[in-house]
């Protein structure tokens, strides 16, 4: 479970590729619980509203009921960060307004991602 301290969250939409309509599906949840970082992914209700639109259940998280929890963050969002070993990523990440520590999530916030 994770605790209230230093909770961060980051909702995912999804858009439908005919009329370009935006989804928000579903949220992923970084904080700390049992000493450790915690992550959790769910989908929202809007995943079950874009079902009915053409919404699949991405492939990392198959179960639009599901919660998925992990001490790393999932591969599903780390595959869309820049590596930091990249020479350009301390201008992206000036780019996004944050410092080259930057973790992740704000990484994610900031310049967000397609799924």
């Amino acid at each position: 479970m994770i605790t209230e301290q230093a909770v961060r969250a980051i909702f995912v939409a999804w858009q439908q590729p005919e009329t370009r309509r935006y989804y928000p599906v579903a949220r992923l949840v970084a904080g700390v619980g049992d000493g450790h970082d915690l992550f959790e992914f769910v989908y929202v209700q809007g995943a079950q509203d874009a079902a009915k639109d053409g919404f699949q259940p991405f492939l990392a998280f198959p179960d639009l009921n599901g919660v998925y929890r992990s001490r790393e963050l999932f591969p599903f969002f780390t595959n869309r960060l820049m590596s930091r070993k990249r020479p350009d990523f301390p201008d992206y990440v000036r780019r996004l307004g944050l410092d080259v520590d930057a973790d992740p999530m704000a990484i994610l916030a900031r310049g967000g991602t397609r799924a």
